[in-house]
């Protein structure tokens, strides 16, 4: 085929296409909706399945305005369609508390099994300052999994407007299925709210416990040390004593910042076993 004719051919295809404009529209139109069909493909059957979220990920530790917050547990009524997650505030900043419905606003959207998204009616609640609850009555039995979105507002008088956002994305297990579930009154959840934190309140003593642990072999090791160093002195010369002598000095030292350590980890266990006291009382 000569140069000639497919320069002939081309042309006839311009003049075609100039001639037919709509192909041009109806090309655009299909590039666009297989565009928007592929986004969607991905975003229901490939982004996420709730068998992907790991365990970790559903009770993960999140942070909004540095308030350390931590879905303890979630719970759900196939009949009424009632869900309940609860949240422990295991570290508090006091200058954005959180506190459900006045500084912190909570929504949430389930996925359903024919990938329809679907809003929830979500109710906040305040029970302790370190503890909150977060109830849907509209989760329908045939969802996936859900979203919930955390908007947390800070009253700093510095940044009049600062909101701080995070989401969650969570599932309910078989096991998390109670037919007798429903909503309580805020005197309700008062126990279980007393009983998380009693729980936190361990948790932090076990750390702190841990803490002591570390610090202690610390000491033995230098106390180890020190004693060999001590050892070889009397085969040292003037000067080798004199080096190995500020060395155990050191050593010495470092064993009193650690001693200190103790001490002060000791006064916050105290201050944990204290506050541990008095919300067993509360019980």
């Amino acid at each position: 085929m000569d140069k000639e004719h497919i320069k002939n051919k081309l042309t006839d295809v311009g003049m075609y296409v100039r001639s037919n404009t709509s192909i041009i529209f109806y090309i655009f139109i299909a590039v666009v909706v297989l565009s928007y069909a592929s986004l969607y493909t991905y975003k229901t059957y490939i982004q996420t399945e709730a068998s992907t979220i790991p365990q970790e990920e559903k009770f993960k530790e999140f942070s909004l305005n540095n308030n350390i917050i931590q879905m303890v547990e979630n719970e759900y009524n196939k009949e009424s369609e009632f869900y309940v997650a609860k949240f422990v505030i295991k570290n508090r900043n006091a200058d954005t508390p959180v506190i459900a419905n006045d500084t912190l606003n909570v929504s949430g959207i389930a996925r359903l099994k024919d990938n329809e998204l679907h809003e929830l009616n979500i109710e906040a609640k305040q029970i302790t300052p370190t503890f909150f609850v977060v109830e849907a009555k509209n989760l329908p039995n045939n969802h996936v999994e859900l979203r919930l979105d955390f908007e947390l507002n800070s009253f700093s008088l510095e940044n009049d407007n600062v909101t701080d956002e995070t989401s969650l994305y969570s599932f309910v297990t078989e096991k998390e299925t109670k037919s007798n579930l429903k909503s309580l009154s805020n005197k309700g959840y008062e126990e279980q709210a007393y009983r998380y934190e009693i729980d936190m309140v361990n948790e932090q003593i076990a750390s702190l416990e841990e803490e002591i642990d570390y610090y202690n072999e610390r000491i033995n090791t230098l106390e180890e040390q020190i004693e060999d160093s001590k050892t070889e002195l009397d085969m040292m010369t003037k000067k080798e004593k004199q080096e190995m002598e500020a060395t155990i000095a050191t050593q010495y030292s470092e064993i009193e910042s650690y001693e200190e350590e103790i001490n002060d980890v000791n006064k916050s266990i105290a201050e944990r076993e204290e506050k541990r006291s008095l919300i067993k009382e509360s019980l």
